[in-house]
């Protein structure tokens, strides 16, 4: 996740691309992981890049005997598969860097930006929905099994934007 957070753009509020302070992030990252069939750990980092957030994994003691899956979306894919690869076993002077068996991509889904439902679904409309106060079109977006929380995600998001 990214520790980015957007000052509110008073002008154009729909360019407010990071609304949400890194804790909140991952409050709701947790929450949409909540009571799903897999276990995911999502833990705070001061990691503010996925470089660094590998150099730490390695640090702590996750390493050559480590196979690494990264999720992300299908645009970034290759630019992600090209940079971490090319530094995984890549350390310098001073021993900082990372080294694991694999790294493997996998996709978080393809968007289809003129389809209907999740498919077609992307953060920038979300915040739109937000910026809208569209909450029924947010809702079905939203991978939070919780309405309560969900609307708390929204009203935060519109919180954030909107100043």
């Amino acid at each position: 996740l990214s520790h980015t957070q957007d000052k509110p753009n008073k002008k154009d509020v729909l360019k407010n691309k990071n609304p949400l302070p890194y804790q909140l992030k991952v409050l709701y990252l947790k929450e949409a992981l909540k009571g799903k069939p897999y276990k995911v750990d999502v833990m705070e980092t001061p990691a503010r890049t996925v470089i660094e957030a590998l150099i730490e994994l390695n640090q702590e003691g996750f390493g050559e005997d480590t196979d690494v899956l990264f999720v992300c979306g299908s645009d970034r894919v290759d630019q992600f598969r090209e940079i971490l690869t090319k530094y995984n076993g890549y350390f310098t002077d001073d021993g900082v860097g990372y080294k694991f068996n694999s790294i493997d991509f996998i996709l978080a889904g393809e968007r289809i930006d003129d389809g209907d439902g999740i498919q077609a679904m992307s953060a920038s409309k979300m915040r739109k929905f937000a910026v809208e106060d569209n909450f029924e079109e947010f809702r079905e977006g939203c991978p939070i099994d919780d309405d309560f929380i969900a609307r708390e995600e929204f009203d935060d998001i519109r919180r954030y934007m909107l100043g």
